[in-house]
């Protein structure tokens, strides 16, 4: 069941936000979960959770998805909890030493068959327009990857979808090679940038893509079911700090 939590604060005076601050909403989140659920999640490959952190005007606005049941649980009902009894509907980050007013907060559940539900309809046009909202990056032979590849793409978004799946698995080498040789990226409004994490900047890249998927309406249906997936889970690395968010461009 994937669930979205949005919160809207105010941003504080004198203060400057970027992405990056999604690492520390990301200790923020390990210092009100149990501990027995934290240690099995740093145990995890693949996290069952992604979050992310963007301005808007006046405001900052951080998003936390979680992918399955116990994750909304152990973490967004918490969260949740803590704001409704926190009298002045606050956070705090220790290490930005700094109070965060909440203005509103919003919750979203979605549903797995909803998504399959994609799988089966005729409608799916074959260009996929993707948008990175927050810093994008992939590790392939041990470095960073700053552009975008269908293969990257699709490999990153197989992989997470398994890894919470119960009802289904998607990755296919075969499938996989089939985007590869079907599907290209028609056109690109991209620039590099980089993510600071605990002092070291990862490079990677932001912005839009448009995909052409020339291949069967079950492969387009496929790319469009893992791509809203994608809108949960995010794509790429270190999408449990803040990198790697998406949404899918209507």
């Amino acid at each position: 069941m994937p669930t979205r939590l949005k919160i809207r604060f105010k941003c504080n005076e004198g203060k400057s936000y970027s992405y990056s601050m999604a690492s520390l909403a990301h200790g923020y989140i390990m210092e009100i979960i149990e501990p027995q659920y934290a240690s099995l999640l740093h145990n995890l490959r693949l996290n069952p959770y992604s979050q992310y952190i963007t301005r808007d005007k006046d405001d900052i606005v951080w998003v936390i998805n979680t992918l399955d049941t116990r994750a909304k649980k152990e973490i967004i009902d918490k969260l949740i909890y803590n704001i409704n009894n926190e009298a002045k509907k606050s956070i705090f980050l220790k290490k930005r030493n700094e109070t965060l007013y909440i203005k509103e907060f919003s919750i979203i559940e979605s549903d797995y068959k909803e998504l399959n539900k994609i799988l089966y309809e005729n409608k799916s046009k074959k260009i996929l327009k993707l948008k990175f909202i927050t810093p994008t990056s992939f590790r392939q032979d041990n470095r960073y990857c700053i552009f975008p590849s269908v293969r990257l793409i699709f490999q990153s978004l197989m992989h997470k979808y398994d890894a919470v799946s119960v009802q289904s698995r998607v990755y296919d080498a075969q499938v996989l090679k089939s985007y590869e040789e079907q599907a290209y990226i028609e056109e690109y409004k991209l620039r590099s940038t980089v993510f600071s994490l605990e002092g070291i900047l990862i490079p990677a890249f932001i912005g839009e893509i448009s995909i052409k998927i020339n291949a069967p309406t079950q492969l387009v249906n496929l790319a469009y079911m893992l791509t809203e997936f994608g809108c949960y889970a995010g794509v790429g690395i270190k999408t449990a700090v803040g990198m790697g968010a998406i949404a899918v461009i209507k």
